[in-house]
């Protein structure tokens, strides 16, 4: 529907039938969970040594580095009010009253390397690490996502509150695989 309509007597939003993603009904799922076990992981990650020292490699490395952030010029931001100077303070120096930013930054690629999806909740002042084992994605008939779960409390967050990166994934377009999945068998036998 084109934007002339409603200044010239058209459907009004609510009768709207147009659906913002047209190819959101054919993806099948309603909601979608973690699809590996993730328990797998973080007990070979717990148990075995070159398991935990390779994560750990990584995850320390990873956890070192700053981000850059630059303003966008005229783009005012998913949140209004929210400055460059704020979001770089949140990611690089204090992301909320409870924790360092190291720690912060160690717990997003610990659950990128073990899960293959990284969650933050954003309240409009901080940022929080959501682990990425207890939540779920609830698809949306007409967007792309209609909320988020965490799943220890039932409780709902919109898409405007969570910050989701997902790592790769051959069948799912909400999650992503854990980068420990190719050796899977090998950590069963270990």
């Amino acid at each position: 529907m084109a934007w002339y309509n409603n200044i010239f007597g058209g459907k009004k939003d609510q009768d709207l039938e147009e659906k913002l993603n047209p190819i959101q009904p054919y993806y099948d799922k309603t909601s979608e969970r973690s699809r590996e076990f993730t328990f797998n992981y973080e007990r070979a990650y717990e148990e075995l040594e070159i398991v935990n020292r390779g994560v750990n490699l990584i995850v320390d490395d990873c956890a070192e580095i700053d981000t850059i952030v630059q303003p966008l010029g005229s783009y005012p931001g998913i949140v209004k009010g929210t400055k460059a100077s704020k979001v770089s303070i949140l990611l690089n120096r204090e992301p909320n009253p409870f924790q360092d930013i190291s720690s912060f930054r160690r717990n997003l690629f610990t659950d990128y390397i073990l899960d293959g999806n990284i969650f933050i909740y954003f309240d409009g002042a901080h940022v929080y690490h959501m682990p990425a084992s207890k939540m779920s994605i609830h698809a949306s008939k007409t967007t792309y996502v209609d909320h988020y779960k965490f799943e220890a409390s039932e409780e709902r967050f919109s898409p405007n509150e969570i910050i989701h990166i997902k790592d790769n994934s051959f069948y799912s377009i909400y999650r992503g695989v854990s980068r420990l999945k190719p050796a899977l068998r090998t950590m069963n036998l270990m």
